[in-house]
């Protein structure tokens, strides 16, 4: 099971569930499962978290009823081996998805590791999927993220402005 956010706490959910709601919903897309932890989470922890990725995606390819909209997550880690076994599964699934989610940044990394990574990322995947990055906290990372081949950012920096009435122009 995964623990989901709701508006009433959290909830654990199972993948078969998680599949029935996107049926249900009748969503035209929507991300894998994804366990996201930083780069600075430990090796046996980040190695967890990179497997369990793949296991759900590997599950949500098979049981999708909607294959044309599954945009899969990648957790970043610095393990080469990990990370290309991940692209590795994207791009022999290519053809079933929508686009790819890059988790796992901006969470403590420093910029030159945070690009190193989207630009290894992007470069190995192809380019018809739309490219998702979760988690830039300012302009300047959003900016960033664009630079380097994001096509849509997942960002909580609006609201958290909106919340305290800063505007901007």
């Amino acid at each position: 099971t995964v623990g989901v956010m709701t508006s009433e706490g959290n909830r654990d959910i199972s993948l078969k569930e998680y599949m029935e709601y996107t049926d249900e919903f009748g969503v035209d897309s929507y991300v894998t499962l994804n366990d996201e932890v930083p780069l600075t989470i430990g090796k046996r922890r980040g190695k967890q978290s990179v497997l369990r990725n793949e296991k759900w995606l590997k599950e949500q390819l098979e049981t999708a009823k909607n294959k044309e909209g599954i945009i899969a997550n990648i957790q970043v880690t610095e393990n080469q081996q990990l990370l290309q076994d991940q692209l590795d599964l994207i791009n022999q699934n290519a053809s079933k998805l929508l686009g790819v989610n890059v988790s796992g940044l901006h969470l403590g990394e420093s910029p030159k590791q945070r690009e190193e990574l989207l630009t290894t990322i992007f470069e190995a995947i192809p380019e018809n999927l739309v490219r998702f990055v979760t988690g830039p906290n300012s302009p300047s990372e959003v900016l960033d993220s664009i630079r380097l081949g994001a096509d849509v950012t997942v960002c909580s920096y609006p609201f958290l402005l909106a919340e305290k009435a800063y505007c901007s122009w």
